[in-house]
């Protein structure tokens, strides 16, 4: 992409993307202060791999199906999460869902 699309006169960046966005997104959102992606991710991963510690037993990982290719309760989360949204429920999240039924 070159320069002049990544950046308007004022010096916004993805200008272009922002300006579609607004068709669909309130401006506040389009033009939010971004955190720093690094630590924020790092943060909310220790927090989900905490909450699958506590969530999925040990038993469910050692016969899970995928065991020899996902090999930590966090990834299990995610392959499980997947398959319930996109295979079994045709992308949709079912109605009252909840992590903790899953396990």
């Amino acid at each position: 992409m070159g320069n002049s699309l990544k950046v308007d006169s004022d010096g916004i960046t993805k200008a272009v993307v922002k300006k579609v966005a607004l068709k669909y997104l309130p401006r506040h959102v389009v033009y939010r202060k971004k955190g720093k992606m690094p630590h924020n991710f790092l943060s909310i991963k220790l927090k989900q791999m905490k909450l699958c510690d506590g969530l999925i037993p040990d038993s469910y990982l050692k016969a899970h199906p995928m065991r020899k290719l996902l090999k930590s309760k966090y990834a299990i989360l995610k392959y499980d999460l997947l398959n319930k949204i996109f295979v079994e429920n045709d992308a949709s999240i079912p109605k009252n869902f909840s992590l903790s039924d899953m396990y």
